[in-house]
């Protein structure tokens, strides 16, 4: 499980640690505001290697946060994606004829602030692409108020988000030679095959075509359908 810097003093903890390192460091770090904030740690269903925590504004959309997430980890060939918050799935994008379509699963718009429907400790789910999914866990760390202001957020429109601490990149080595890994070959990975990750030297020697290659990036949905970071 790979360690992450927090963003605010630039120091780094473990997965576990750095949840318990934010609730202090905000405090001495984040301007106090008159904005309800919550504090959402993020991570890969599957792959714990990669996580990260924000603070959102409350008054944010669901349809921001998706953007968020898309724009950071997700977006490769702009496929549906969905939240699903207490049975409910709230979907990307949406039409009148979506909400018939969930199989006894009401779906509904992403135009909704998250301060309508998440309150502390609440955990929900984040999905990418229906076909080569990429799944993501959320849970709501901490309420607080705070004054994001210009630095380090992202603006969509609806809210403020900012970046309070992130996984260093894993350590993926090469299977060929066990230098780091800068490739993915994912017709390799796709069949569970030996020297799908390689570094730049094994890349060049290896039997696949160039087409089938991704850049090993910082990202849950790396080696994923066409993800380049």
């Amino acid at each position: 499980m790979t360690d992450g810097r927090c963003t605010l003093c630039g120091e780094t903890y473990t997965k576990q640690g750095m949840t318990r390192h934010l609730r202090s460091c905000t405090q001495d770090h984040v301007d106090a505001g008159d904005r309800p904030t919550f504090h959402l740690s993020i991570g890969d269903a599957y792959r714990t290697d990669y996580w990260m925590h924000v603070e959102i504004e409350q008054e944010t959309t669901l349809a921001a946060l998706d953007e968020f997430l898309r724009d950071i980890w997700l977006e490769c060939c702009g496929h549906m994606s969905s939240f699903t918050i207490d049975d409910v799935e709230y979907v990307k994008p949406y039409t009148e004829e979506e909400s018939m379509l969930g199989f006894g699963v009401e779906r509904r718009d992403m135009d909704i602030s998250l301060g309508e429907l998440l309150e502390g400790g609440l955990e929900f789910t984040h999905e990418y692409d229906f076909g080569t999914t990429t799944e993501l866990s959320l849970r709501v760390a901490d309420l607080g108020y705070g004054d994001t202001g210009d630095e380090g957020l992202q603006d969509h429109g609806y809210g403020a988000i900012r970046v309070l601490a992130r996984n260093e990149p894993p350590e993926i080595k090469c299977e060929t030679c066990g230098a780091p890994a800068t490739s993915v070959c994912t017709e390799h990975l796709y069949r569970q095959e030996s020297e799908a990750w390689l570094c730049e030297d094994c890349t060049a020697a290896h039997e696949c075509d160039d087409h089938l290659f991704l850049p090993v990036v910082n990202s849950p949905r790396v080696g994923v359908c066409g993800y380049t970071g």
